[in-house]
């Protein structure tokens, strides 16, 4: 990928298998990479999701409130719909870390109310509102 000049996707993928391994440091060196990158490519999108998924990493590691005050942050000002659709998903997810499932169960509508039927982030935020019931 970063031959085919994927700097972006490829920077995602290895800090989501960093995040996966608990690897958090080196998780949020990529994400930080996938940043510039985007940034760079001027795709705002990409840039505040990388943001969002390092934020995330605090979760993984025990600090889910930390995540969930960096999320908070990015869900106030998101770049665009699908983006900020992904933002609350990641809020909610967040918000399960920290046991606080009403926080999490409004987060997972709200952005249920914004994304595509068709899209990931719906989906995902479908699953996520069946397995809390």
């Amino acid at each position: 990928m970063f031959d085919g000049k994927q700097d972006v996707e490829a920077a995602l993928l290895v800090g989501n298998t960093y995040s996966h391994l608990r690897l958090t440091d080196q998780a949020r060196v990529a994400y930080k990479q996938a940043r510039k990158s985007a940034e760079a490519r001027g795709d705002r999108g990409a840039a505040q999701l990388a943001e969002a998924l390092s934020a995330f990493t605090y979760a993984r590691e025990g600090n889910p409130s930390r995540a969930v005050q960096l999320i908070q942050s990015l869900v106030a000002k998101p770049v665009d719909r699908d983006t900020e659709a992904l933002l609350w998903l990641m809020l909610g997810n967040a918000y399960r870390s920290a046991k606080d499932s009403k926080s999490a169960i409004d987060a997972y509508h709200h952005a249920q109310s914004i994304a595509a039927p068709e899209s990931t982030a719906y989906k995902e935020a479908s699953a996520a509102l069946a397995s809390a019931q």
